[in-house]
């Protein structure tokens, strides 16, 4: 007698890596960098045999887009060797297929330097910038913002409707200045934060409503930076992807 065929299901899960940061131990952001870890978000670079996160180093543009992109489960462009951008030679190979993918999907824009509009991957993004980008890559909806009047001077006119979105969607972003270098250990929370509206939008494709959002009423001062103060982020009816645009 022949037996009745059985289908048997092989569930193939993906080891999580065994990560601990020296430079984190104890520190109140270990656990978000952890689970950035964990996630495949974010790991540290290895020193001889140690891990390290680097937690008050700045935050460069290119891998925060890429953390946001790997956190939101986006589909990146293959064989990309040019990204569209004037300082493209400037940006690193290994993140030339997270810009352009941003840029087709209207994810970033980049910044008028007077001649070129550039992404500038290499420099610390602001607070204000990381707002707008993972605001847009979360596809979350970005109302008409209403801040108290100290608030909202200390917030950039066109950042303040991205800040307004995350907020209603449980990712505080409260910096004493929103124009300042976002740090790596602030990144790792701002995206821990960020973990059920990017959940529910790999689920769905789609922002989740904002009342299956966590709200958080607590917001932790970002540390105050002197610097230079670049372009502002170039508003996205403005398609620099258009092939040969790179001169304005």
């Amino acid at each position: 007698r022949e037996s009745q065929e059985a289908t048997v299901i092989i569930a193939i899960r993906k080891q999580k890596p065994d990560i601990s940061y020296s430079d984190m131990a104890g520190r109140a952001e270990e656990y978000a960098a952890v689970l950035l870890a964990e996630q495949g978000v974010c790991i540290g670079r290895q020193v001889g045999g140690q891990y390290l996160f680097d937690p008050d180093s700045a935050m460069p543009r290119d891998e925060f887009l890429a953390m946001c992109m790997d956190l939101t489960g986006t589909e990146t462009l293959q064989g990309v060797l040019s990204t569209g951008f004037g300082d493209d030679a400037q940006i690193p190979a290994w993140s030339k297929a997270y810009v352009a993918t941003a840029l087709m999907n209207g994810d970033v824009c980049g910044c008028s330097d007077g001649t070129a509009i550039t992404f500038e991957a290499r420099r610390g993004i602001t607070a204000a910038e990381a707002a707008v980008m993972l605001q847009k890559l979360l596809r979350l909806p970005g109302d008409a913002a209403v801040f108290a009047p100290d608030e909202a001077s200390a917030i950039p006119a066109w950042a303040q409707s991205a800040v307004s979105a995350l907020s209603n969607a449980g990712i505080p972003l409260a910096a004493s200045d929103y124009e300042a270098p976002l740090t790596r250990r602030e990144a790792a929370n701002m995206l821990l934060a960020a973990a059920p509206a990017a959940e529910a939008f790999r689920q769905t494709g789609t922002e989740a409503p904002a009342e299956s959002l966590p709200r958080r009423s607590t917001h932790s001062a970002l540390p105050v930076y002197r610097r230079y103060s670049p372009a502002p982020e170039m508003p996205c009816g403005f398609s620099a992807f258009q092939r040969g645009l790179s001169k304005i």
